[in-house]
C-alpha cells in the first residue's frame, strides 16, 4: 500500500527527470546526459552540414574552373597583331581552353600521412568515365589546381583514384622558364585574392586596399613573355610525413638547342637563363603533362660549378594550401587530347 500511494509521485519525478536531461543536452557546457532522440537528431544535423560543406566546395571549384576558362579566352584580346609570336600565344590559349573543357572536379578523399607528399585519393574513376560518356579519368591523367600542376592519376578504380604528387621523387615533368608578362600575371592574381580577401571587412577601411587595386591594374598582363631554359623539377623531400612548402628540385635547366621561340644561349649570356621569381611552366615534351600549366615558381638558384653544363634550382609550387587540398581538377591524358 506505502509503494502504491508512492507510485503517482514517482511518476511525476520520473516525467521531471527526462524533462531537465532533454534540456541539459542543449546547454553549451558538456558533461550531461543527453537523450538516444537527440543524439540520433544531432548526428543527422553534422552528417547533412558535412554534406554542405562538400557540395559548396565542389561548386565554388566549379565557378573557379569556369572563370579560369574565361580569363583564358579574355587573353585572346590582347593579341591583335597577326606576328609569329602572337600566332603561337593564341594557340596556347586554345590549347589550354580545349584541355580544360572536359575537365571534371573531384574531391580528396583518404591522404595517408605516411606518404603525405607522395599521393593521395580522389572520388572519381571508372563510374565517372560512364556517367560522363566519356573518358577522362584514366591512367596519365594530369591533376590540377586551377592552371598549376599538381599530380597524375596513377591507378583508376571504379569510384577512385590515387593521384601521385609532383613532389613525389618519381615524378619529372619537363619544364621551361618564363620571364615577363606572365610574372606579373601570376602577382596579379595573388593580390587579386589578397583584395577579395580584405573586401570581406567592409566595416574596417584598409588604405592597402586602394593600394593593392593601383597595383592590380598595374600588373594586368602587358608585354611580351621570354621563353628561356629548360629542364626538369623533381620532388625534393621524403614521402614521409607533411612539410611547410611544396618545395621541387630543378635540374638540368639550359638553352643549348634553338627553337621556335628564340636562337640558342651560352649558359652565362647576357640575359640569365634562370633567376629567381622566374615562372616555370610543362613544355609538353615528356609527353605525358600538357604544355602550358603552372608547375611553379623559382625560389632559388644554386651557382654554376666548374665545368657544369646547366643550371640547378629549387622551386616552390604555386598552390597555396598544397598540403591541405581539398579539391581537383582533372584534365583528360595527352593521347586521348591531342
Amino acid at each position: 500500500m506505502s509503494v502504491a500511494a508512492l507510485s503517482p509521485s514517482w511518476l511525476g519525478f520520473s516525467s521531471a527527470k527526462e524533462t531537465i536531461f532533454k534540456f541539459a543536452a542543449v546547454w553549451p557546457s558538456g558533461g550531461y546526459y543527453t537523450s538516444p532522440e537527440t543524439k540520433s537528431e544531432l548526428e543527422g544535423l553534422k552528417l547533412e552540414n558535412h554534406h554542405l560543406r562538400h557540395q559548396v566546395e565542389l561548386l565554388k571549384a566549379q565557378v573557379d574552373l569556369e572563370k579560369l576558362v574565361g580569363e583564358e579566352a579574355e587573353l585572346l584580346k590582347r593579341f591583335v597583331h597577326d606576328d609569329a609570336y602572337a600566332k603561337r600565344r593564341k594557340a596556347e590559349i586554345f590549347r589550354l581552353i580545349d584541355l580544360y573543357t572536359p575537365a571534371v572536379i573531384g574531391k580528396v578523399i583518404f591522404r595517408e600521412t605516411a606518404s603525405w607528399s607522395s599521393s593521395f585519393w580522389i572520388n572519381l574513376g571508372e563510374k565517372t568515365n560512364q556517367d560522363l560518356g566519356k573518358t577522362v579519368v584514366a591512367k596519365n591523367s594530369p591533376v590540377v589546381a586551377g592552371t598549376s600542376l599538381l599530380g597524375i592519376i596513377e591507378y583508376v578504380g571504379e569510384y577512385r583514384s590515387r593521384v601521385r604528387l609532383i613532389t613525389d621523387a618519381t615524378i619529372a615533368p619537363s619544364v621551361r622558364i618564363l620571364r615577363g608578362s606572365q610574372q606579373k600575371h601570376v602577382v596579379a592574381q595573388q593580390a587579386k585574392k589578397l583584395i577579395e580577401m580584405l573586401e570581406c571587412f567592409e566595416e574596417m577601411d584598409y588604405p592597402v586596399k586602394k593600394e593593392l587595386k593601383e597595383l592590380y591594374q598595374k600588373l594586368s598582363p602587358s608585354g611580351f613573355t621570354e621563353y628561356l631554359a629548360k629542364g626538369e623539377l623533381r620532388g625534393i623531400r621524403s614521402s614521409l610525413f607533411r612539410g611547410r612548402h611544396a618545395l621541387l628540385q630543378g635540374v638540368g635547366f639550359n638553352y643549348d638547342f634553338e627553337d621556335e621561340e628564340g636562337a640558342a644561349q651560352d649558359l652565362k649570356s647576357t640575359i640569365p637563363l634562370v633567376k629567381k621569381g622566374d615562372i616555370l611552366v610543362t613544355t609538353g615534351m615528356d609527353g605525358i603533362f600538357p604544355a602550358g600549366l603552372r608547375a611553379g615558381q623559382v625560389a632559388k638558384v644554386f651557382p654554376l660549378s666548374e665545368g657544369a653544363t646547366a643550371y640547378e634550382l629549387e622551386a616552390i609550387s604555386l598552390i597555396e594550401n598544397f598540403d591541405n587540398i581539398s579539391c581537383v581538377t582533372v584534365l583528360p591524358p595527352m593521347n586521348l587530347s591531342q
